[in-house]
């Protein structure tokens, strides 16, 4: 579809008078930084809809901050996902200050938006704030060991955020050491994604060290990030597995989901993870 702009008009009139309407998918519609605002505009009032994907739109910085704006009045809202809309990290600190305040938000889909260093610091100062966020998606978006660092001081503080997918970005062996510091305190993280990230031997260490204390976290993927010490990563998938055996056997789940977990909690290299010696529960 492409319903641009001019298409965003009626839908988003009829979206400020609709009272059932709870999930919209307007993906891939070249609707920019206009048309956001004219649904930014009518979600101020709207009090059902839960899930917006407003993704691959070029909404921009400008499109961001209008969405932002209705986030603060809105109190249903439960998803929003913008990927690749090129917001850069001015727009996501527009969504980081509403993230302060805001108390519905469940899940964030900042994938592909060029966020960078500055807007994971903007997001980092909220996330310490915030008690409603369970869902931050990060993948793809240029962040460096500077806002990987911050993000792993935020989670230190954090009680609400379950999964943090930090995948294709560039936090290296010091922003994954900060990660894996903040996983020795965190107990709501239960999956964290950190794949292509160039952690390192340091920073793989570091996790199999912090891991010894938490028992919380239940998948974890170090997948591509070069070849890390078989011992190490043993280390961890050990400890990963366990988790995911202590929480199934807590909730009353069945042995096989249990294993289930084990086999997938902890995703390596497969040049490293065809050496591992199998995991026996």
């Amino acid at each position: 579809n492409s319903v641009g702009d001019g298409g965003v008009r009626p839908l988003a009139r009829a979206l400020a008078a609709n009272t059932s309407l709870q999930a919209l998918n307007v993906s891939g519609n070249r609707i920019g930084p206009y048309g956001a605002e004219r649904l930014a505009g009518a979600l101020q009032n709207n009090t059902c809809l839960k899930h917006l994907n407003v993704s691959y739109n070029n909404v921009s910085p400008t499109g961001a901050a209008h969405l932002t704006e209705a986030l603060a009045y809105n109190t249903a809202m439960h998803t929003l996902n913008l990927t690749l809309n090129q917001i850069g990290g001015g727009g996501t600190a527009h969504l980081a200050k509403v993230l302060r305040t805001n108390t519905c938000l469940r899940v964030l889909n900042l994938q592909l938006n060029r966020v960078g260093d500055d807007g994971a610091t903007a997001l980092s100062d909220a996330l310490k704030i915030n008690n409603s966020l369970e869902v931050l998606i990060l993948h793809g978006n240029n962040i460096g060991e500077e806002g990987s660092m911050k993000l792993g001081g935020a989670m230190q503080v954090n009680r609400k955020l379950s999964t943090l997918d930090l995948s294709v970005n560039n936090i290296g062996v010091q922003g994954a050491s900060k990660m894996a510091e903040a996983l020795s305190s965190n107990r709501t993280l239960n999956s964290l994604s950190l794949k292509l990230n160039k952690i390192g031997q340091g920073g793989a260490f570091k996790f199999a060290t912090a891991m010894e204390r938490n028992h919380t976290l239940r998948n974890l993927d170090l997948t591509e990030n070069g070849s890390l010490p078989m011992e190490t990563m043993f280390r961890i998938q050990q400890k990963v597995s366990a988790n995911a055996a202590e929480y199934a056997a807590t909730n009353e789940e069945s042995s096989d989901v249990a294993n289930l977990w084990s086999i997938k909690s902890l995703q390596l290299d497969t040049t490293v993870d065809s050496r591992l010696p199998p995991f026996k529960p």
